[in-house]
């Protein structure tokens, strides 16, 4: 009978947890950096504050608050969920524990 041996990562899941939390709740991808998937995590990160910054300009500029445009009130709380979408999935993958680091091991508990 062969013996089984799964390999998992030095890292723990609750690490990863704290800093997704940290990270304006994944959005900022502190969360691949702590897997030290760089790549992903520095694309994560420009986006992310891109959309941020967006996020808070739109939402205190005083033409758009003051505009009669339904749509202009609205925007900035579609940037916000556009950049929640990618982060809720890695929270959703975080807690099923199939969130691996950079060599493929699944991380510990």
């Amino acid at each position: 009978m062969a013996k089984y041996v799964a390999a998992t990562s030095d890292i723990p899941r609750s690490y990863v947890k704290k800093l997704w939390l940290i990270g304006l709740f994944g959005t900022l991808g502190f969360q691949y950096f702590a897997v030290k998937k760089l790549k992903a995590g520095f694309i994560r990160l420009c986006i992310g504050a891109l959309l941020w910054v967006g996020f808070f300009v739109m939402l205190l500029d005083p033409d758009i608050r003051n505009s009669g445009a339904d749509g202009a009130r609205a925007a900035p709380f579609i940037i916000l969920a556009v950049q929640m979408i990618p982060a809720l999935y890695d929270l959703f993958v975080l807690w099923l524990g199939k969130f691996t680091d950079n060599v493929g091991a699944f991380l510990r508990e």
